[in-house]
């Protein structure tokens, strides 16, 4: 092997790891994105959860006999 081939043979290794860590940081980048919106919307889910339960736990309170007069 010349010592031409060896060098384009490196460079074209030297290309190829600066893309893979292009590519890995904009993949990580995603996944902190997407690991930041989970965290919010389990937080959300859990703040209806509870408000779902406050608002049953007083229609059972109050017997639901807070229909209207027509029914």
């Amino acid at each position: 092997m010349s010592a031409a081939d060896a060098e384009t043979r490196l460079l074209k290794l030297e290309e190829t790891v600066a893309d893979q860590t292009r590519q890995i940081d904009e993949l990580n980048e995603v996944i902190t994105d997407q690991w930041k919106l989970i965290e919010k919307l389990q937080r959300d889910l859990k703040r209806l959860d509870a408000e779902i339960a406050e608002i049953e736990s007083g229609d059972a309170e109050r017997g639901r006999a807070t229909k209207p007069p027509h029914y």
